[in-house]
């Protein structure tokens, strides 16, 4: 069984792949034809909450549809949501919470910075963020003691 988790998650990571890099480039602004400087300008925030804050403004003025609200905050929630219940499924050493949290944040880093360097989307800590308490709050579910017997009786877990 695990062998079959673990073809769940090559084909969520081809999927993750192709949502963050492929899909829709959302920092598309003229990526090719910019200067670097020009293009970090436009796509790269490091200031924590600042585009949470922004959505949250603009929906509070009307000035942007709850659509797009959804689909980049809550979206960017359930994006790594599978990663909480996926890895520590498959790899014993992240079933300890600061272990996973740090093989989390080096994964989401990696993922921003390679956006950022293929002009392929928007370099944004708010990202690291939101996806930070998806993949966390999904790994809490996992630890609950009801999850691990369900997850151990049909034979996911090797304990």
């Amino acid at each position: 069984m695990k062998g079959s988790i673990s073809a769940v998650f090559v084909f969520y990571c081809l999927i993750l792949v192709a949502i963050l890099f492929l899909i829709g480039h959302r920092g598309d602004n003229g990526a090719g034809t910019v200067s670097i400087k020009e293009y970090l300008k436009w796509n790269m925030n490091l200031i924590p909450f600042k585009t949470i804050i922004g959505y949250t403004r603009f929906f509070i003025n009307g000035s942007i549809n709850e659509s797009i609200i959804i689909e980049n905050l809550l979206g960017n929630v359930l994006l790594f949501f599978p990663m909480g219940i996926l890895l520590p499924c498959i790899f014993e050493n992240l079933r300890r919470f600061n272990r996973f949290a740090v093989a989390m944040l080096i994964s989401l880093v990696s993922v921003e910075i390679l956006q950022l360097l293929t002009r392929s989307g928007i370099c944004d800590i708010d990202d690291i963020i939101l996806n930070f308490i998806g993949a966390v709050s999904a790994f809490g579910i996992w630890r609950l003691t009801v999850i691990q017997k369900l997850l151990s009786k049909i034979y996911v877990l090797n304990r």
